[in-house]
């Protein structure tokens, strides 16, 4: 973290130009790059430092919501999946969902990552699992992903 203009910054190193765009045509390890994530667009060259200011930080910031099955939901689950699974789909295909996925240990649940705390309040309003009772908790958490 750095300050800028009395500001909390996040500071990036440019590492890898996997995917990335050059704009000399030159090879990843001299061309200048465009670091692209999530809506932000810099011109860096590799092994250089691009600085985000907390406006742009929030692109960092995903929200988690956390799934666990209600006790003896286990038939609600199977009833309900491919309704819940073809909302899971448009909100992926709506690139509002990153990732999704189930525990493999106890209890059993899930876990999912969404862009935007709204995104996760949409998805929870017309959720098939919450409103059918196949889940028993479940909680949002702000997660600060680290570069």
């Amino acid at each position: 973290m750095a300050r800028v203009n009395g500001s909390a910054a996040a500071i990036l190193r440019v590492r890898s130009c996997t995917g990335a765009r050059h704009d000399s045509g030159g090879d990843s390890q001299s061309g200048s790059v465009c670091v692209s994530h999530e809506g932000l667009d810099r011109q860096a060259h590799l092994g250089s430092y691009v600085i985000l200011m907390p406006e742009e930080r929030n692109h960092l910031v995903k929200y988690v919501l956390f799934y666990e099955l209600a006790d003896g939901a286990a038939a609600l689950a199977q009833q309900h999946f491919p309704a819940h699974a073809a909302r899971l789909g448009d909100f992926q295909q709506r690139g509002l969902l990153l990732m999704v996925g189930t525990f493999t240990d106890p209890p059993v649940g899930a876990m999912a990552v969404f862009i935007s705390r709204e995104a996760v309040d949409e998805f929870m309003a017309d959720d098939p699992f919450l409103s059918h009772g196949v889940v028993g908790a479940h909680r949002v958490r702000e997660w600060n992903l680290q570069p």
